[in-house]
């Protein structure tokens, strides 16, 4: 992620992390059948939907939310 470009800034959002860490999956993803994509991308879409309520959590690795804050049914 590149912090450089949110000058000013001393600590990023939450939804910049979340950004830069959907930026390093990516190599991930591209690497995933067709229907996996999908799947991928919604599991992604579901993280930025609660990025507001990650941002008043603490939790020491960002990643987690990803995971965590996801419904898997």
């Amino acid at each position: 992620m590149n912090l450089e470009a949110n000058m000013g800034r001393t600590v990023p959002s939450f939804r910049m992390l979340l950004e830069g860490i959907i930026e390093d999956l990516s190599v991930f993803k591209r690497a995933l059948r067709g229907e996996d994509k999908v799947a991928f991308d919604s599991l992604m879409n579901k993280a930025r939907a609660h990025a507001s309520s990650c941002t008043v959590a603490p939790m020491l690795e960002p990643i987690n939310y990803l995971f965590t804050k996801n419904d898997y049914r």
